[in-house]
């Protein structure tokens, strides 16, 4: 997404993150203070709360036969933490200049999850299974969740520094170790 694309939240945690982001941009006005909204897309990585990468992984480490995902079309340009982090780092660096803004940011690949899911899999040279049931889908799940890269490398001189194979790879090294 880019910073022009309407909001449309479509579940209450959605609503609550536009709903703090209105309070910031408020609070930096009344008290003197530059707000910028750094809106990252899947984050993965050591220690990051469970997501589709974290299950996955999960699965694998279990020796579970087969990993079922609901949907499976919908995709992620996940970015790994390191990338993350250098992403809010250099927005506060340049929060003068972008008071107000957004900054969307990701990783650099557009993956459906079920591709991702494979890609684990693969790492991991594991013998399972993914296994999708397309109709069963989230009535909130988003059906895309990537970031236009230009506004962030535009605005703050940032990209993702990790592709999505090597920043697995670094996780699951991680974890087996």
């Amino acid at each position: 997404y880019c910073s022009k694309t309407p909001v449309g939240p479509n579940s209450s945690y959605a609503i609550s993150k536009i709903a703090g982001w209105e309070y910031s941009k408020l609070f930096g006005k009344l008290h003197g203070f530059n707000a910028v909204s750094v809106r990252p897309t899947l984050i993965y990585g050591t220690r990051q709360p469970q997501n589709l990468i974290n299950f996955v992984i999960d699965c694998v480490l279990r020796g579970d036969e087969g990993i079922r995902l609901d949907g499976g079309l919908q995709t992620r340009a996940p970015l790994y933490i390191d990338d993350a982090v250098s992403a809010y780092l250099m927005s506060v660096g340049h929060a003068y200049t972008n008071h107000g803004s957004v900054i969307n940011v990701s990783g650099s690949e557009e993956l459906s999850v079920h591709s991702i899911a494979n890609m684990i899999v693969d790492i991991m040279k594991a013998k399972t299974s993914i296994i999708v049931n397309q109709q069963k889908v989230r009535p909130t799940e988003m059906e895309r969740s990537y970031s236009d890269l230009s506004e962030a490398r535009d605005m703050i001189g940032w990209s993702p520094k990790f592709k999505l194979s090597g920043g697995l790879k670094v996780l699951i090294d991680d974890l087996t170790i």
